[in-house]
């Protein structure tokens, strides 16, 4: 884990690593409520860190699962997520064997 400095939130905690297919970028205002002004991430926030951690090309993702799959293990994390060596659509032709 490492902090990182964002427009919006301030000082974060950030986590990047690449597991099971893929890069995962994760990111939480360092102490929720009290020096940052959000207790999420913001648009912008997001947007220096995809430019940071992906190319301009590459497709990444933020999507939200059905709500009883919800796990929070950190209030206010935002996530990026991207397939290493496929992009989304492939991976849903190959999973639907279309």
């Amino acid at each position: 884990m490492a902090e990182i400095e964002l427009p919006e939130c301030g000082t974060c905690k950030l986590i990047w690593e690449c597991t099971n297919g893929y890069e995962y970028v994760a990111v939480s205002p360092q102490d929720p409520g009290s020096q940052n002004k959000y207790l999420y991430p913001m648009w912008n926030d997001m947007c220096v860190l995809k430019d940071i951690f992906f190319g301009d090309e590459e497709v990444k993702y933020k999507y939200s699962s059905k709500k009883f799959r919800y796990v929070n293990s950190v209030e206010g994390r935002m996530h990026l997520w991207r397939p290493i060596g496929y992009e989304i659509d492939e991976l849903i032709k190959r999973v639907m064997n279309l």
